[in-house]
């Protein structure tokens, strides 16, 4: 019933369509027989299997998925699985899960291949939608990958449960109320309310005690704030046998405390001030006095801030308004009273108040409570004694955008290096506060106006966006910081200053700025000194900081900028070590650079000094096309060098000098002794007649031999006898055959 064959072409066909299902019968067995005309039959078998189709959706396991979490902690997953009947290991089976629904807030994610179910993050009851009553109830979805895919749906209910990890929390920090001294019990007082952010009982269950203060007349019941509703109030009520009593006691002050019913319990406290008023027949009421009102700060005095109004069921009451007391908050901060005295004032007759003689000023105070009394005059019991009743007036101040920025720190003189200002950019921070607060207080920095001053004193308009300005504000606090630095580069030949115009303007309308003006000198590269160093210019940069320093020390104390550091055109010295250039700026903070002539003068007029001669040490050869420098050690060594070559020439100069004075002087008392010798043989020797000759003209001596009587005399050798004994004239010569000349 399922196949059909065609008698003639032997076509196999499904008859019935229904009958096919892989999942039930994957598998047909079937004989096909063909018959000729005379009768003859063949016979065939044949195996049909049957194909998958996508045509069974994914069944959940569970009709619908349950988990218990507790709130702000780490909880198990949910294991969430499905089936697909369709043939396994084929798209048609192969399942894939997602969240379909029910978690807006991302709270949960799956595994889309595991079905497993976690929790992003932590689940806070606290936080969840109140009508979701504490429970997720999510829609899972298993859809297979067939075409077209099928997928079926899944009910997930996640119960989150609530710890009681919220405290009741005082909406207002203290109550006020008025009680008439003839109140009976049951008197309704004033109502305190702590509400519990936890968000199912008992942990939002919240009781009232009165912990101080009532001294028996007073007690306190807790209430629900409506029908039905687990939010409660305490309403404190006069307490049966009360004692209360206007002339002895007109203030009661009582101390109130909430706790929750959760584990462990959880409590807070508030203060409730309770006024005893004199009693005569009506108690006047204030009937319009809203719990709060907005007033902007700087109003003007007399403008109307709100309108109380009272009324008294008697027919003779003469109600006068007035503050019978008031509270100054900043923030949550209680201030001294007499900040905000005389801010507001009331009429006394027709109760609106308004703006006082004082200007309000929000930078001081945000907040001011105001004990509004209203007093019948005509109910007088005794002659100082009056019918009253209070309300509490509550005044946000808003703040007005009525203060400029402050600048309170304002860069000082500036220099940019030229040459380098786009590789290290010039850095100015200001910083300026506002006393407004919110859009009013926040700042943004900018450069609104840059003039350069060039050498020959021309101002010229220069592009804003040659300096950028970055605004950061402070944590809690309404300082913000402006940073300055460069963004464009700058003509290294440029000289002169720049007059840069910084503006600070506030977010609020209308907008308030401030401006201010500081100068910033550039130093043009016609000042660049450079300076020769032996060694590499990885060593030279090691030692960048020690060469700084000592430079500094050596050129006025000036601020000292080195641009650059590279290798020379002579890499090599002559005993083959590397050579280096640096480039440096000489400078002071005023502006003022140091020339290069000027610096380099400096420099060499300092070789001498400590910080120059420990240059020398770092290298330091020379400086520009000035005399080169030697390592120290090595100019001391030369020095003692010829310090010893001199002393040994004196010496020999001295020993020369001896040795040659010695010998004169010996030979001096030789002659001396050799004539006086003479002389003495002289007289012993007889006068011969006269000899006769010739003189020889202008001497002793004569023509013929013996003429002289000393003329082939014999010569005596006289010793030496080792000691000097003369006189200047004892030096002339005595021999006869010296020119001998008397001075």
């Amino acid at each position: 019933d399922t196949f059909q064959v065609d008698n003639v072409t032997g076509a196999l066909s499904v008859r019935d369509k229904r009958q096919l299902d892989r999942e039930t019968k994957p598998v047909f067995y079937a004989n096909v027989i063909a018959m000729d005309g005379g009768g003859r039959v063949s016979s065939v078998p044949l195996q049909i299997n049957v194909l998958d189709v996508n045509d069974n959706i994914p069944r959940f396991q569970q009709m619908t998925y349950t988990a218990f979490y507790k709130e702000n902690m780490v909880n198990d997953p949910i294991l969430i699985l499905a089936t697909d009947k369709d043939e396994e290991g084929t798209q048609n089976s192969n399942i894939t899960y997602s969240i379909f629904g029910g978690d807006d807030f991302s709270n949960f994610t799956i595994d889309a291949t595991s079905g497993v179910l976690i929790v992003s993050g932590h689940l806070d009851a606290e936080s969840m939608d109140p009508s979701l009553n504490g429970t997720f109830r999510l829609t899972v979805m298993a859809e297979d990958q067939g075409n077209p895919p099928l997928n079926s749906t899944v009910s997930v209910v996640v119960k989150v449960e609530d710890l009681n990890d919220e405290t009741p929390v005082f909406t207002k920090p203290v109550y006020t109320a008025s009680v008439p001294e003839n109140a009976i019990a049951g008197h309704f007082v004033v109502s305190v309310h702590a509400p519990d952010s936890d968000v199912s009982p008992p942990n939002n269950r919240v009781s009232y005690s009165i912990f101080s203060g009532s001294r028996g007349n007073f007690l306190i019941r807790a209430v629900p704030i409506a029908v039905g509703s687990l939010d409660f109030i305490g309403n404190i009520s006069v307490d049966s046998g009360n004692q209360l009593d206007y002339e002895a006691d007109k203030i009661y002050t009582m101390v109130i405390v909430a706790t929750d019913l959760g584990f462990p319990e959880r409590s807070s406290s508030t203060t409730v001030t309770v006024l005893i008023t004199d009693v005569n027949d009506e108690t006047p009421e204030i009937t319009n006095l809203p719990r709060s009102v907005n007033a902007f700060e700087n109003g003007r005095p007399g403008a109307m801030v709100v309108n109380v109004t009272g009324f008294d069921k008697d027919t003779d009451a003469d109600l006068k308004f007035f503050i019978s007391d008031h509270f100054c908050y900043k923030g949550v901060i209680s201030v001294n009273k007499s900040e905000c005295a005389r801010w507001f004032v009331i009429n006394v007759t027709s109760g609106t108040v308004s703006y006082g003689d004082i200007e309000v000023d929000f930078e001081e105070i945000t907040r001011v409570e105001l004990t509004v009394v209203l007093i019948d005059l005509a109910t007088v019991k005794s002659r100082n004694s009056t019918c009253n009743t209070a309300g509490v007036l509550t005044i946000n101040i808003l703040d007005a955008n009525d203060n400029d920025p402050i600048f309170q720190i304002k860069p000082s003189t500036g220099v940019i290096v030229a040459e380098i200002a786009n590789e290290n950019p010039y850095d100015a921070l200001l910083k300026a506060t506002d006393r407004d607060e919110g859009e009013n207080a926040k700042l943004r920095f900018s450069v609104t106006r840059l003039q350069l001053v060039q050498s020959n004193n021309i101002t010229v308009e220069q592009d804003v966006n040659t300096f950028s300005m970055e605004t950061q504000a402070s944590d809690n606090t309404n300082q913000y910081t402006g940073s300055m630095g460069i963004t464009r580069a700058i003509n290294p030949a440029q000289d002169g200053r720049y007059i840069i115009t910084v503006t600070v303007s506030d977010n609020g309308s209308p907008q308030r700025r401030t401006s201010t003006d500081f100068t910033a000198f550039l130093i043009s590269e016609t000042n660049k000194v450079k300076l020769d160093f032996d060694g590499s210019v990885q060593d030279i940069e090691a030692k960048k900081g020690q060469i700084s320093i000592n430079l500094q020390k050596t050129v006025y104390n000036s601020i000292v900028a080195i641009t650059a550091i590279k290798a020379a055109s002579t890499k090599q010295t002559r005993e083959g070590n590397d050579k280096s250039v640096m480039e440096v700026y000489f400078y002071f903070s005023n502006g003022t650079a140091v020339s290069q002539e000027r610096a380099v003068k400096v420099i060499q007029d300092s070789v001498g000094t400590e910080a120059v001669q420990k240059l020398i040490g770092l290298g330091m050869t020379g400086v520009g096309s000035g005399p080169t420098f030697e390592d120290p050690n090595i100019a001391q060594l030369r020095l003692l060098e010829i310090l010893v070559i001199s002393l040994a020439v004196v010496l020999l100069l001295i020993l020369t000098v001896m040795i040659t004075i010695t010998v004169c002087m010996r030979r001096s008392y030789q002659r001396k002794l050799k004539s006086m010798t003479a002389m003495n043989r002289a007289k012993e020797v007889k006068s011969a007649p006269a000899q006769n000759g010739t003189q020889v003209p202008g001497t002793n001596m004569h023509a013929t031999e013996k003429s002289n009587p000393l003329w082939n005399s014999p010569v005596y050798e006289l010793p030496d006898l080792g000691y000097i004994e003369e006189s200047d004239p004892d030096r002339k010569s005595i021999n006869s055959l010296d020119e001998n000349v008397l001075d």
